[in-house]
């Protein structure tokens, strides 16, 4: 197998645990359009702030300005405090942004305002060399990925997408890279694992502290 120099990293359920942070801001800005109950908001839950909001708002109008109320609250204290690290989250994403032979970038649907606050709590604000972020106007992340083998001069052979759902396990076979998704408990995917199975990534993993092991073999 080639060896793999460039990894790219999802940023909710791999580095952070951000779950608690959407049930909150959502609720939160659910509220503005009546009586929501916290627990429903957490079953009802999914990767998707707009998936999430559309279960509970079917009005168009309303569903648009729920999504720009989460993304004005997202960065309040408050709220950035309910982020926590995954595990081997700072230690091995700084590990392997200190190895010369490794690029390291970072894909993401939340606004790059978002990851930014969340990396530097981290620690991480230096460890990865470009982010591409939702408002980087690309219209899908096969393209965001795509675009950060372009800039690292890379090839797709090369590339691992590190990742947490199903949807990453998509996002790399349209690239054409590999993708090792992580299952635990700050995974969107953690209670689904057989249907992250089924979707064959190449590899599975329990944290990143698997990562280094899993790219010297």
């Amino acid at each position: 197998m080639m060896r793999l120099r460039t990894l790219i990293f999802d940023f909710d359920g791999v580095l952070v645990d951000s779950k608690e942070l959407y049930v909150q801001v959502l609720w939160s800005a659910l509220k503005t359009f009546g009586e929501y109950r916290r627990k429903d908001v957490a079953s009802q839950l999914i990767p998707s702030v707009s998936g999430t909001l559309s279960k509970f708002l079917r009005k168009e109008k309303e569903l648009d300005q729920a999504v720009r109320i989460v993304n004005e609250i997202i960065l309040q204290e408050e709220h950035l405090r309910l982020l926590k690290p995954c595990d081997g989250v700072p230690e091995i994403p700084k590990v392997l942004s200190s190895q010369a032979s490794y690029d390291m970038g970072l894909l993401t649907n939340s606004y790059r305002s978002f990851p930014d606050r969340g990396l530097a709590r981290l620690g991480l604000e230096d460890c990865f060399d470009r982010t591409i972020a939702a408002d980087d106007g690309f219209e899908s992340k096969a393209e965001g990925c795509l675009s950060l083998i372009r800039h690292f001069e890379s090839s797709e052979r090369m590339t691992l997408y590190v990742g947490d759902t199903i949807h990453d396990v998509n996002v790399a076979r349209d690239v054409g890279c590999k993708v090792a998704i992580v299952l635990n408990t700050c995974s969107w995917m953690w209670s689904h694992r057989e249907i992250v199975e089924r979707s064959s990534p190449d590899y599975i993993i329990q944290s990143l502290d698997d990562l280094p092991n899993l790219l010297a073999s």
